[in-house]
């Protein structure tokens, strides 16, 4: 009886489990990966906000703005 048992245990509920695991994993990453991503942007979008307030006071003052671009 309890090799019965084994059997559709390793045949059935462990390749479940092992999905499900697989599957938050994969989820966990994802959302990791997206957070990342945006906070990335983020701060990309600041510097050029930045450069781009710096670039304005410069042309409404009337000097010379030879600040670079950001670069990545």
């Amino acid at each position: 009886m309890s090799s019965l048992y084994q059997f559709l245990v390793d045949r059935y509920v462990t390749p479940e489990i092992e999905s499900h695991k697989a599957e938050d994993w994969a989820e966990g990453w994802m959302e990791g990966w997206i957070e990342g991503r945006e906070q990335g942007r983020a701060e990309v979008r600041a510097e050029w906000q930045a450069w781009n307030e710096s670039r304005l006071a410069a042309e409404r003052e009337g000097r010379e703005f030879t600040e670079p671009t950001p670069q990545y």
